[in-house]
């Protein structure tokens, strides 16, 4: 850990702080989210109903000296990793409440070295793995970086000797492979990076040995479903891993949300639709999405999203359907239970616990936590 630690009290005074008061039920026009595979089997866990929404603000307000959270991540001591992107540093928020700078010089570059010697441009996805270790890509440099446990950054993929550069495409090994704005990141629990090539329009993959390839996606822009070589993107911005190892992806270009088999098959789960979105006025047409940033999935398949220019959180059933969760559509800063609270651009998020999730609220410079139960 680099330099010195902003105590903001643990997070538990942080909720007591928050000031919420009263629980309510998530209820849309369509009902509380519900099982939605009567069929369901022990391989298929049942679909759980989210209740009891409360959103605080951990911390009680904004972070200190301007951050604003990009992505967030959890390690496993419960520490949640900050990209700030326009601080181009990575911060530490630890359980006890304490925020240390973890890596960043604060100055555009990309230095490897240690804690506060390194530099990022533009560090924009973060991921941690079971060791400790946090990835971050980004997508000024396309680059993907490693911090290891004693804050040394390293290069793992993408850039090259002729430093920062245009953006390219090119599937070898470490830092001969080439990317073009890489935005969000995910650790799959062999050790493998899977990485968001937005303007390549595909998802990519990094071994453990360094080996870059391409997961899914031809390059050219589009929405087509089927065989990962044959799939197409459209600025693909987001990525989660489930339990069985499927992965699913959130497009700013298409408005949707993807998976990607084991198998190496692509499918659409939730289609775009014709957004009622008027600029932050309104929460739109909650049967579609307006650029979503954030994905987390739940044991039983069910994905957050963090719908950014909604300024919500939703929650999409495995059948694709989606539901309100947090956010009332205007731009805000309000605590409450989750229909009534208030995001300004929410766009990273991370799942603490079986019901807890961290929300970065970039247009508030705060970290939200939404609080849930499942029945």
């Amino acid at each position: 850990m680099t330099g010195s630690a902003i105590l903001l009290g643990t997070l538990g005074a942080a909720l007591a702080a928050g000031g919420i008061a009263g629980t309510a039920l998530v209820l849309t026009s369509s009902g509380p989210l519900k099982d939605a595979s009567p069929a369901a089997t022990e391989a298929t866990p049942q679909t759980k109903l989210i209740v009891n929404v409360r959103v605080s603000t951990l911390g009680g307000g904004p972070l200190p000296n301007g951050i604003r959270p990009q992505s967030l991540a959890v390690g496993p001591d419960g520490d949640i990793f900050i990209a700030d992107y326009y601080g181009k540093k990575v911060y530490r928020l630890g359980p006890s409440g304490a925020l240390s700078l973890l890596a960043g010089s604060g100055q555009a570059g990309s230095a490897d070295g240690q804690g506060s010697a390194a530099e990022f441009s533009g560090p924009t996805g973060i991921a941690a793995d079971k060791e400790g270790n946090v990835f971050v890509a980004e997508d000024v440099a396309h680059r993907i970086r490693k911090i290891d446990q004693t804050g040394r950054v390293t290069t793992i993929a993408g850039g090259g000797p002729e430093g920062l550069g245009a953006g390219e495409f090119r599937d070898g090994s470490g830092t001969d492979a080439r990317f073009n704005l890489p935005v969000a990141i995910a650790v799959d629990n062999t050790g493998n990076v899977i990485v968001v090539d937005k303007d390549n329009n595909r998802i990519r993959r990094i071994a453990p040995n360094g080996a870059v390839t391409t997961l899914a996606g031809t390059g050219e822009t589009g929405a087509a479903d089927g065989p990962v070589a044959k799939a197409t993107f459209s600025a693909p911005s987001a990525v989660a891993i489930g339990s069985e190892g499927v992965i699913y992806v959130a497009e700013h270009g298409n408005n949707d949300i993807r998976k990607i088999t084991p198998g190496g098959v692509v499918t659409t789960i939730v289609k775009a639709v014709p957004s009622t979105y008027t600029g932050g006025s309104s929460l739109g047409n909650l049967g579609g999405l307006s650029y979503p940033t954030g994905l987390v999935v739940l044991d039983d398949g069910t994905l957050l999203v963090s719908d950014t220019q909604a300024h919500r959180v939703v929650a999409v059933a495995p059948d694709g359907t989606l539901h309100a969760m947090a956010g009332t559509g205007q731009i805000g800063a309000a605590d409450g239970v989750g229909s009534a609270a208030q995001f300004s651009n929410p766009l990273g998020l991370a799942l603490l616990s079986a019901g807890q999730l961290a929300v970065a609220d970039l247009g508030n410079g705060r970290v939200r936590l939404v609080e849930f139960e499942r029945r």
